[in-house]
């Protein structure tokens, strides 16, 4: 019997890398994020991907050898997130400004984390786009996943994650006492910058998950986004996207 944790809209983009005109595979992306938008909430929260692709998970097999990991970069009202995906710049002391493309829509759905025997999951399903594509195939996302996750103690180092480190309080960082990673028994966990998270592919069937992953998400109006603004080839074909703005 699983225990409900917390289930939201979800949303994937990707950020093109510095100078790239054309998108073509993994290696002209920047980075991968993830945006979590908790239902009856007014904060969102924006992750970053490791390896700028989600773990790999095996068919016919319970959980994957392969782990990725995840950290918190902003909790803020929706419409910031937003703000923070859109194109930017910024300065270098040898190449001067430097510019950003906007993030990348390649994702939509519903989300639910939940506990279910000795682990939580993390556990979406798309909308969009209907049918996955090229862009979907090379940043390791499917139609509909769950994920073994757990929140990593951020007094004990661990190899391969960043050294960035949230400022818990006292009553979460005693959750943790000398264990290197917990469950989520608290979505709070997750409301810190720098709170990171470890990734182990579990299903790609979630018919058996008992996962509420009802309901109908907008990315665009949950983050205050003009449509027309973005480039939507990705969200509504599956290909890459250029960072210029293409229907």
């Amino acid at each position: 019997m699983s225990e409900y944790v917390e289930q939201g809209d979800v949303c994937f983009f990707y950020r093109p890398a510095i100078d790239t005109d054309e998108v073509n595979s993994i290696d002209d992306i920047q980075r991968l994020f993830v945006v979590l938008a908790p239902d009856g909430d007014d904060q969102a929260r924006l992750f970053v991907i490791g390896q700028k692709r989600l773990p790999e998970i095996i068919e016919g097999e319970s959980k994957s050898s392969e782990r990725g990991w995840m950290m918190n970069l902003m909790i803020a009202e929706p419409k910031r997130i937003g703000e923070r995906l859109g194109p930017d710049t910024y300065e270098t002391k040898t190449e001067g400004t430097r510019e950003l493309s906007a993030a990348v829509p390649v994702g939509e759905g519903r989300y639910e984390i939940f506990d279910a025997g000795d682990s939580t999951f993390f556990a979406y399903r798309l909308s969009q786009p209907e049918h996955i594509g090229e862009a979907q195939s090379e940043l390791g996302i499917r139609h509909e996943a769950s994920y073994v996750i757990s929140v990593r103690n951020p007094s004990l180092e661990v190899s391969g994650f960043p050294d960035a480190s949230p400022d818990y309080p006292a009553h979460l960082k005693n959750k943790f006492g000398d264990k290197r990673w917990i469950r989520i028994d608290d979505s709070e966990l997750l409301n810190y910058e720098d709170a990171q998270l470890v990734l182990v592919g579990a299903k790609d069937d979630l018919s058996d998950t008992g996962a509420d992953l009802s309901g109908k998400p907008d990315l665009f109006a949950t983050l205050e986004l003009k449509k027309r603004d973005w480039p939507t080839k990705s969200l509504n074909k599956g290909e890459f996207a250029d960072p210029n703005n293409e229907g």
